[in-house]
């Protein structure tokens, strides 16, 4: 109806066949102030409603041609038809006219003749009621859509009878048609996901026997199968009469809220990248597991561990692939923290172990109410046995070891910031002996960390300061006796504590990220002097250069070794590069890669440490490889070990078979010796024949070497000499 907003003159549209009757009802109204429309048959109602849209019809039920009852039917199909009201009139009081009246639509009936001020008040509360029930129906409307926008439904619940009553918008929120949603509490409940059915109904019943509003949160279950999670809140119905009828309910969807808090919880609580708690929930965590162990005097550890030369990974294989390795390693640890509730002593949730990533590489794991310190050995055992198998990341395998410090309460801290850093005091004391380990901390470790942290110091002072040193140790031919190689071997002079050799500080070159920078160094200063030797005339020595693992994984290697051959006018045939198993089976692709960049140069390429690592046949086949160094722990007692006997003697075998020379280090022994030239070994380098030389002594010592026939010593068997 368009003319609501006209309340001064309301419009009345009379339809009557009957001149006399229309003119006395126009003009009763229009004395009564209403602006009167005529029409005179049912056709002509028609064209008059359309063009004048009145807010109520006086229509005569016997009219010639188009009855009134199928005028009132047509009316109702009219555009603003269906809510304007429709009073018939008729001087016949039949029973059938009135009843297919209101069949085709009628809102009133009135019978003729009438009394004027009857039908004049009649029309005004007629109006009234229409203006108020198209207000009502506005609001309710725009209510709706205020729901549908908030998310927002009601229902009511008779609780005498069971019924139901609710908006379009608690159906939409349950996923279904209004048509077809519950018509009773028992259906709605049928609804509800059934581990929250009881929640729902003792709060309604106890709003019905308290008259107390009540609020609650529960699962729905919607007919895909999904659930949604909803907030309700309830207050009770009064009747005056009857007291407490049922309860009014609103219903609002919080599935997003609820996702919303639980991210912002995961994100204050949980590592993103691995789901594992992050520092905040572990420092909570431990907390309560030092208050337990507190009150039953009972023994918890904390585990601090990191991967080690993840960095080198990192870098070489891209940040992507270093993320899926940290979600990998996390699962694993969950195998193993799961595992470790085993060693606790009950199944009391405060006592229960629990596994963090504090950022990077580092990982903790908090181990509560132990028997014994020695389980949270037999945990760190398994971490390491289970990062030990090879981690396939898409087209990478890729080895990784950890390193893991070990904290105890009470002994070694009562609170969580004692024992983590004891733990990691105890891991970096694991570093410095090589990494790949576990130790308990100890109060000595303090003082070792202390000097470690000054040698750290000192250490990224000391190339600029030039107090690295290069010393050589020859390597010798058994077949002719002949000085064939000298390897590089790095010393410091340390300003106080005097000259270091590699052990004591190549670790930490590793772990402060120094290891690209001065093996560029090494290789500069070495490829410097050695050009000197082939100017003295020693041109078929060989220079023997190890890389680190931080530098083989640099990305940059490739590129440092030619511009540090241009430069010096090394010849690249006599450059050797020593690399260990670990460093190359880290990721065997990128060695691979990276080895066969190196071959382009012209350099040569061998094995170090060989048989510590995880080479196999399959493996070395795989790599550009020119020599094999048989590791001296195998050496070391070749003579009277015949397992170190056997498996060097397998290793020069298995080394000819694909072309490769063979090298033993660590020679000592005339009996070594004899050993390892009858296996037809080619190289041997040990104390036997020299110790590292310093860059004056070398070249005399080869001078000797050639004047003296030394060499003549190493290719005859003296321990069968009479």
């Amino acid at each position: 109806m368009s003319n609501d907003s006209a309340l001064d003159q309301p419009v009345i549209l009379v339809v009557d066949d009957d001149p006399v009757d229309r003119a006395l009802i126009c003009e009763c109204l229009q004395s009564a102030d209403f602006r009167v429309e005529e029409a005179v048959d049912g056709s002509h109602a028609l064209e008059v409603f359309r063009t004048v849209h009145p807010h109520i019809v006086l229509l005569d039920v016997g009219m010639p041609g188009m009855t009134g009852i199928e005028t009132c039917a047509a009316l109702r199909q009219l555009p603003g038809g269906a809510q304007v009201p429709i009073v018939m009139v008729t001087g016949h009081d039949d029973t059938d006219s009135i009843a297919h009246s209101y069949e085709a639509g009628a809102s009133d009936f009135m019978i003729k003749p009438f009394h004027p001020l009857i039908l004049t008040q009649r029309i005004r509360y007629l109006f009234r009621a229409t203006h108020a029930f198209l207000n009502l129906t506005k609001s309710a409307a725009q209510l709706r859509y205020a729901q549908s926008i908030a998310g927002l439904g009601s229902w009511e619940w008779d609780s005498r009878s069971d019924a139901l009553q609710s908006t379009d918008q608690v159906a939409c929120i349950f996923g279904m048609r209004p048509e077809h949603f519950p018509k009773s509490f028992t259906g709605l409940l049928e609804l509800i996901h059934p581990e929250d059915r009881t929640v729902v109904q003792t709060s309604l019943h106890d709003g019905l026997t308290t008259e107390h509003h009540c609020s609650m949160e529960y699962r729905i279950c919607l007919p895909n199968g999904t659930q949604l999670i909803v907030e309700s809140q309830a207050r009770p119905i009064r009747n005056d009469l009857h007291g407490v009828e049922g309860m009014a309910v609103t219903i609002h969807d919080i599935t997003s809220r609820k996702e919303a808090e639980e991210k912002i919880h995961s994100l204050a609580y949980y590592d993103s990248l691995t789901g594992l708690a992050n520092r905040h929930l572990f420092k909570d965590r431990v907390g309560q597991a030092l208050a337990y162990s507190q009150r039953h005097q009972a023994i918890a550890a904390v585990l601090f561990m990191d991967l080690d030369r993840f960095k080198v990974i990192n870098d070489t294989l891209g940040h992507e692939v270093g993320d899926h390795l940290l979600q990998e390693v996390a699962e694993r640890l969950k195998n193993c923290v799961r595992m470790s509730d085993s060693v606790a002593r009950d199944t009391d949730p405060t006592s229960q172990s629990c596994l963090a990533r504090l950022g990077g590489d580092e990982f903790t794991v908090l181990l509560n109410n132990l028997t014994a310190p020695e389980d949270a050995a037999c945990v760190a055992q398994r971490i390491q046995r289970e990062l030990a198998e090879p981690f396939h990341l898409g087209q990478h395998d890729v080895y990784v070891t950890a390193t893991i410090g070990i904290a105890c309460f009470p002994t070694d801290g009562l609170d969580l910031e004692a024992l983590l850093k004891h733990a990691d005091t105890a891991m970096y004391s694991v570093k410095s002996l090589g990494r790949n380990g576990y130790t308990f901390y100890s109060s000595s470790m303090n003082q070792h960390a202390e000097q470690r942290f000054a040698l750290e110091a000192d250490l990224r002072r000391a190339l600029d300061r030039d107090e690295f040193m290069i010393c050589f140790q020859p390597l010798i031919d058994l077949r002719t006796g002949a000085i064939v190689k000298a390897e590089a071997l790095i010393r410091w002079h340390h300003p106080s504590l005097g000259l270091l050799p590699p052990g004591k500080f190549l670790q930490i070159v590793e772990d402060v990220g120094l290891g690209p920078r001065l093996g560029e160094w090494v290789l500069r200063a070495a490829c410097t002097q050695a050009k000197s030797w082939l100017a003295a005339g020693h041109t078929s020595i060989q220079l023997a250069v190890n890389l680190s693992d931080s530098q083989f994984h640099d990305g940059k290697l490739t590129d440092t070794v030619a511009n540090v051959l241009a430069e010096t006018k090394f010849p690249s045939e006599l450059l050797d590069f020593e690399l260990t198993e670990t460093i190359m089976f880290r990721s065997p692709e990128h060695a691979i890669a990276t080895l066969q960049s190196l071959r382009t140069l012209g350099v040569e390429l061998s094995l170090d440490d060989f048989g510590t690592g995880f080479s196999s046949l399959r493996h070395l086949q795989q790599y550009p490889l020119n020599s094999l160094k048989i590791d001296q722990s195998f050496i070391r007692n070749i003579a009277e070990n015949e397992r170190d006997a056997a498996i060097t003697r397998m290793v020069i075998a298995m080394a000819h078979s694909l072309n490769l020379r063979t090298v033993a280090e660590g020679i000592e022994t005339q009996e070594q010796l004899d050993f390892l030239r009858e296996l037809g070994c080619e190289v041997v380098q040990g104390f036997i024949l020299s110790q590292p030389l310093a860059v004056d002594l070398f070249l005399p010592f080869v001078a000797k070497h050639i004047a003296t026939g030394a060499g003549r010593r190493f290719t005859s068997f003296r321990r069968f000499a009479v």
